[in-house]
């Protein structure tokens, strides 16, 4: 028998405030309500419960947005908790052989989201993969929504091959597989840090140096011990040379104090000399009429 969903328990989630629980029987389940009683929540808390980590796609600005809120009758929440059961047969590794296993996420306001599987802590990658070897999961097209099926419709090659990964389940391959890539990551990067410890002789991974950089530095160091000697010999190899205080430079007596007799006058300005074979200006003469004689 195929692996199923056959309750489906929340509380704090959103709306519900106190603890709800939905029997999910064989064959077709609806829920029927007036608007606003929090008919698309039930989807989001089973969306939220597989693994979602992104609160938009929930409605929310963030995820202690998904908490319960204070009202004027009721106070808010700390935490919030959705469970969901399945049953079946054809569980993947670490649950086959089991008939029920029950997934429960939790969140605390403030602190994050833990996962539970069984009773037993899961990372929410495991619970992604969980729900993918199942042909589900969060973002899954068995989740049909508002706008889904014309998405379906118009969607790319690559998207449409999801589809059919989906379907054939298979979907959990991918999921392994960028998570070895990473562990691969993880232990390249350790051997590497052990490496460039045995070859520097340091035993603290936090004062690894590379070789090539110790001798660059090394080098660098040297050169600029050299120029700093260069320069303190060419400065006392130079000749002091005399300075004199410059006009703006010279001490005046302030404003305001009796000016002492031993000051000494400001210097007179003198005018400019002519310049030899230079010419004075010549001066117009004005001549009078000479008076006529009668």
């Amino acid at each position: 028998m195929a692996v199923h969903l056959t309750h489906l328990r929340t509380q704090g989630f959103k709306s519900f405030a106190d603890p709800a629980e939905l029997a999910v029987l064989p064959g077709l389940t609806g829920i029927v309500g007036p608007n606003g009683c929090g008919k698309s929540n039930v989807a989001d808390a089973l969306r939220w419960a597989m693994g979602e980590g992104h609160a938009r796609t929930l409605r929310g600005a963030e995820m202690d947005d998904l908490i319960f809120a204070d009202t004027a009758a009721r106070p808010g929440h700390n935490r919030a908790e959705v469970a969901l059961t399945l049953a079946g047969g054809g569980f993947p590794a670490p649950f086959a052989g089991l008939s029920e296993v029950q997934v429960v996420r939790q969140l605390r306001r403030g602190a994050g989201s833990a996962y539970r599987a069984n009773g037993q802590e899961m990372r929410a990658r495991d619970v992604q993969a969980l729900f993918a070897d199942l042909a589900s999961g969060a973002r899954s097209s068995a989740m049909v929504s508002q706008g889904r099926v014309g998405a379906l419709v118009a969607a790319r090659p690559d998207e449409r091959r999801l589809v059919l990964e989906e379907a054939a389940g298979i979907g959990g391959l991918h999921a392994r597989q960028a998570e070895a890539e990473a562990e691969a990551r993880l232990r390249a990067a350790a051997a590497n840090q052990a490496h460039g410890a045995a070859k520097c002789g340091l035993a603290r991974s936090g004062d690894i140096i590379l070789s090539d950089q110790l001798t660059t530095a090394r080098r660098q160091t040297a050169c600029v011990a050299g120029r700093s000697v260069i320069r303190c010999r060419r400065t006392l190899q130079q000749e002091p040379r005399p300075t004199w205080p410059l006009d703006h430079q010279r001490q005046r007596p302030r404003q305001g104090r009796r000016q002492s007799h031993r000051s000494k006058p400001p210097p007179k300005r003198l005018l400019p000399r002519p310049q030899e074979g230079s010419q004075r200006p010549r001066q117009k003469v004005r001549l009078r009429p000479w008076p006529k004689l009668q």
